[in-house]
């Protein structure tokens, strides 16, 4: 077993710092270009935000950006690197994000990103970005909407008896 090193989860640690810094605080479209790996893919939390390549990420961040051209507000719940070995890690967290959409102030509550990372030649890049939004469809300690499925089975059941 490859024993990892502190310099390899240094070098994560400050790359995806930096990374979400361009991308939460300055808005930089540039910088946050200068993450993505050729191959970058991703998924964020608008409907059509599924990208398959780094020209279509960059497009999807450019709208991004555009919407909200103002630092956005970031509290994290939890967060962590995983490095897998020295050279590919993964970044998980979650987190609150509080921005300004047309002058209305707006949030995220509970906002999940995943970010893996790889190094080549010496060049840590993203290789892909996952960001998702818990459902309110189902509530905490269910993963499917097992309250709404209940309400909607004792409505049936409630107008089927009106019926009669």
């Amino acid at each position: 077993m490859a024993l990892l090193s502190i310099e390899s989860a240094d070098k994560f640690n400050a790359v995806i710092e930096d990374y979400l810094e361009s991308y939460f605080q300055k808005r930089d479209l540039k910088k946050i270009a200068s993450y993505l790996a050729e191959s970058f893919y991703g998924c964020g939390t608008g409907l059509d935000e599924q990208v398959y390549n780094k020209d279509e990420g960059l497009a999807i961040f450019k709208r991004d950006l555009e919407t909200v051209n103002t630092p956005i507000k970031k509290i994290y719940r939890r967060r962590e690197m995983q490095l897998l070995n020295n050279t590919t890690a993964i970044f998980q967290a979650s987190m609150d994000v509080y921005f300004n959409v047309m002058g209305e102030e707006m949030e995220f509550q509970n906002l999940r990103m995943t970010v893996v990372l790889h190094e080549v030649d010496n060049e840590i890049k993203i290789i892909t970005k996952h960001l998702s939004l818990p459902t309110d469809s189902h509530e905490e300690g269910e993963s499917y909407p097992i309250k709404e499925a209940l309400a909607r089975k004792s409505e049936k059941i409630n107008t089927i008896s009106i019926k009669f």
